[in-house]
Parts: structure tokens; C-alpha cells; sequence
């Protein structure tokens, strides 16, 4: 059984956690995008977290700041000697003068209307947009007989690693009401780096998530707290021959749970991940083809 197979958890597993954007319809990581994964039926948006120089925690793809704006224009001479721009050498203030863009092609560069461009999203507005849509599903969901999409979360990824970044991703949390019952395991603190999630376990009761592209030792599993999980690829849940691997029983004899990545709009994969190998949850960027594999349907 699955360690939050919990008839207290506010959500349904296996749970469906939104990476990127719909169907890439907007840039990853901007308010558009979150709006729109709320839409299509997320139960948890995944985002990056870095912290500016002034220390504000803001949602990005990755470390530098050339991949996903026009930083290379506004701001030509403030590159490192390495030739790359960081989000941690630059204000907010300044952030939030850049327009963001997709980080491949497959993105979208503008927005639909020129004159709202987009813009990099701090967390306080992600968690903003998120419980304001938390709140409109619990309202809504009283009318529609269940078929509202549930309580909707958010996974923030800690993208520095080290003790700094944790304590000011834990504070902001806590200010947010993330400790309170109703709200705590709508968070679950994301880290691909061992370290960061043994330090957050001393911190915080919130539910964390390790990354590992490795299949994980058990001396690793070992190391995490019953009751966190492990964020893995999909080769190593599922073999060639299409069978579960023994990974997921060995962390569900430590209580550990399984997320699996990543998913495009492929239904009937995740909806073998969810009835055959009995994941947790999958990392996708179309939560609405994960819903449809939940045999639920989206209301918008």
C-alpha cells in the first residue's frame, strides 16, 4: 500500500503533478502557465526555485537566465566570465523588467497579447494563484457531484542546493499556512540533491521529495523519512519487457511513495503507471490526458 494511500489526504492518488505547461501553451514557470495547468485538472504544480540577490524566492526552469528571457539584450554587460547570467546576480525589481520565453522551441516566445507580456512568477504569486484556485475548487466541487477536480497543491524544486535556500523556502512555506492541517500536505518540498532533503527533514513536517536519476541504494532509501518519496524516471519503474521493476516494492516496505517522470500527452502510459505499477503520482505536461487515465474527466 502506497504510504499516502491515506483516507485523511485531501487528494486522490495517484496525483498529477503539472511540470512546465499545458501542452506548452504559454512559457514555463509564468502565471499564464500555472493557470492553465489549474485548468486541465493538476493536483500539484512543479516549479523551480531560485533565490534573487535580494533574496525573493522566484519560479524558474534552471540556474541561468539566458535560456528563458531576454537578459542577453536589457542587460548585456552583466555576464559572468563564464559567459552565462544568474537569476542570484540580479534584484527582483530588475527580474521583473525581462520578458520571459520558452527555454526550447517548442514554447511559445510571446504572449497571445502583446501588450501583457510575460513575466517571471515569484513564488508568493504561485502560491497565490494556487490557493485562490484551491479555494474555487472546494466552492465549486459542492455543485458538480465530485467532478471538479480536487484540492490543488504545490511541489516548489529547490534548484540551489545547500542550507540557505532550504530555510528560506521553509519560511516563506510557514508564512503561507503550509503548517496548518488543512494545508500542510498540499505542499511537498521537491530536491534532487540527498543533502538538502536530510536537512529539510529536520526542519519541517512537510512532505519531501527526492530526485534521483539513479536507481537509489538502499542505504539511501533508508535515509529518508517514512512517509516522503522518491522522484524517479519511468525506465526505472518500468522494464523492456514492460514489467515493475523491483524498485517500487523496495520503497514501499520503507513507506517510501513513487513519482514517476516525465509524461507527454500520453494517456494510455500513464494510465498503465497508475493501474499496473502502482505509482504515486507522474510528472507530466498534460494533466488533462493524466486525468482522463484517472478515468475522471476535466470541468473547467
Amino acid at each position: 500500500m502506497s504510504p499516502w494511500n491515506d483516507p485523511a489526504y485531501p487528494l486522490e492518488r495517484p496525483f498529477i503533478v503539472a511540470n512546465q505547461t499545458h501542452k506548452c501553451t504559454h512559457p514555463s514557470h509564468t502565471r499564464q502557465a500555472y493557470q492553465d495547468a489549474l485548468r486541465w485538472g493538476a493536483d500539484f504544480i512543479d516549479v523551480g526555485i531560485v533565490l534573487t540577490r535580494d533574496r525573493v524566492a522566484i519560479c524558474v526552469d534552471g540556474p541561468v537566465m539566458q535560456d528563458e528571457t531576454d537578459v542577453e539584450t536589457r542587460f548585456p554587460a552583466r555576464a559572468r566570465p563564464d559567459g552565462n547570467w544568474y537569476w542570484t546576480d540580479f534584484d527582483l525589481a530588475e527580474i521583473k523588467t525581462l520578458e520571459k520565453h520558452g527555454s526550447d522551441d517548442s514554447e511559445p516566445n510571446r504572449s497571445a497579447q502583446p501588450y501583457l507580456p510575460y513575466r517571471v512568477a515569484t513564488l508568493q504569486e504561485l502560491i497565490d494563484t494556487v490557493q485562490a484556485e484551491h479555494y474555487r475548487r472546494t466552492i465549486r466541487r459542492q455543485y458538480t457531484l465530485g467532478h471538479t477536480p480536487g484540492p490543488v497543491g504545490i511541489m516548489p524544486t529547490l534548484l540551489d542546493h545547500g542550507s540557505e535556500a532550504a530555510a528560506a523556502l521553509s519560511t516563506q512555506l510557514h508564512s503561507n499556512r503550509y503548517t496548518l492541517p488543512e494545508l500542510e500536505r498540499l505542499c511537498i518540498i521537491h530536491s534532487a540533491d540527498l543533502t538538502t532533503i536530510e536537512y529539510l527533514a529536520t526542519q519541517t513536517e512537510m512532505r519531501l521529495l527526492w530526485n534521483t536519476k539513479a536507481n537509489p541504494t538502499d542505504e539511501q532509501l533508508d535515509s529518508l523519512r517514512p512517509g516522503d518519496g522518491i522522484a524517479v524516471h519511468r525506465q526505472l519503474i518500468e522494464d523492456d519487457a514492460g514489467n515493475t521493476t523491483p524498485l517500487v516494492q523496495r520503497a514501499r516496505v520503507r513507506g517510501i511513495a513513487v513519482f514517476a517522470y516525465a509524461f507527454q500527452d500520453e494517456q494510455d502510459a500513464i494510465e498503465r503507471f497508475f493501474h499496473v505499477h502502482r505509482v504515486d503520482g507522474v510528472f507530466t505536461n498534460s494533466p488533462d490526458a493524466a486525468r482522463s487515465a484517472k478515468g475522471l474527466r476535466v470541468i473547467r
